[in-house]
């Protein structure tokens, strides 16, 4: 039996038992001014005057006085408390039991939270998402997951390992390549600005020699034409072949449309550099995180399949020690090339 349901059969059995002397502030401790003002320690004789059968019961339980309840230091009997006060009390620690264990219980998942975020933050900068989210998944499971689930991760983690080795190995292939194809694109593209600056000089002094070439015709038939000497009419005569060679220059050699051409092949370009070194970007990231990528999955696979009892397939064992016998990878865009390279060979 509680203690409370004692105390409570107590007070039924103990008629002599009453709530103290209005003198003494019903038994109640006096406040100490030594002590901050709190209230003083008493016992529950003292406040209830004295009842043997109530004393001999709880000579000795403490509690918070209600006054008191909420300061630090001091408590006095409970019996200086009713029996609701008592019972709101314990109560009121309950609830601030209560509220200590849901707020350790908020601590607790937050930080399980925070560890899930982590892990999911890394999943998503990883290099092989498939491989990261499957190496993520088999560090999940424990003894007492599927047997089935587990194996098919297993195996799907196996496959994925795999691909992402050889997805290391084209990596390594295809960067050479993909850098060569960058200098090569800078060339062609320093070749076309260079066009494209020659152009517009040369433009320039079309338009400026037809500008004065004009200027000088009109000058010369400023003259009235009985006056003119045979020279001048000579030099009106050259003045508009050449005006006619230079108007004709400016509609073909350098009309707008031989000017966009060039143009288009600089954007062209700049759209191949562009991706090229989005290529490039990426075949250096899979080599710098790939390795440690698939040597954490390799390490899940192991746990994996020890959690199952299962071991690693025998065409599996070893394979990351094993060497890679085609080595040669080319990238989508050099495919015609390679087999034209390949027909002249034969």
């Amino acid at each position: 039996m509680s203690s409370l349901n004692q105390f409570q059969n107590q007070l039924k059995k103990t008629p002599d038992i009453n709530a103290g002397n209005p003198s003494n502030n019903f038994g109640r401790p006096n406040l100490n001014p030594n002590n901050g003002g709190l209230l003083e320690k008493t016992n529950v004789g003292n406040i209830l005057n004295g009842s043997s059968n109530f004393n001999a019961f709880m000579a000795r339980q403490y509690t918070l006085d209600p006054i008191a309840y909420g300061s630090t230091g001091t408590s006095s009997s409970i019996g200086g408390m009713g029996f609701l006060e008592t019972t709101t009390a314990v109560l009121t620690g309950l609830t601030g039991l209560a509220t200590l264990t849901t707020a350790g219980i908020g601590i607790a998942q937050g930080i399980k939270t925070l560890k899930k975020s982590s892990s999911s933050s890394d999943t998503a900068s990883a290099s092989d998402q498939t491989l990261a989210t499957l190496t993520q998944t088999a560090d999940e499971y424990d003894k007492k997951s599927d047997f089935n689930s587990m194996r098919n991760t297993a195996e799907n983690l196996s496959t994925a390992i795999n691909t992402a080795n050889t997805k290391l190995n084209n990596a390594k292939t295809n960067l050479a390549s993909a850098e060569k194809k960058l200098t090569n694109l800078n060339s062609d593209k320093a070749k076309f600005a260079q066009q494209l600056e020659t152009f517009n000089t040369e433009k320039d002094a079309v338009q400026t020699s037809l500008e004065s070439h004009k200027n000088a015709l009109s000058q010369l038939e400023a003259v009235p034409e009985a006056e003119r000497t045979p020279e001048q009419k000579a030099q009106i005569q050259e003045l508009k072949r050449a005006i006619q060679e230079e108007e004709n220059a400016l509609k073909t050699t350098y009309s707008d449309n031989r000017r966009r051409t060039i143009e288009n092949q600089i954007i062209r370009i700049d759209d191949e550099l562009q991706e090229c070194q989005n290529k490039i970007y990426t075949y250096k990231n899979d080599i710098k995180q790939l390795p440690s990528e698939i040597k954490d999955a390799e390490k899940s696979l192991e746990k994996l399949n020890k959690k199952t009892g299962v071991a690693v397939p025998k065409p599996l064992v070893g394979i990351k020690d094993r060497e890679v016998l085609h080595k040669t990878h080319i990238d989508k865009t050099e495919i015609i090339n390679f087999i034209k390279s390949e027909m002249e060979g034969l």
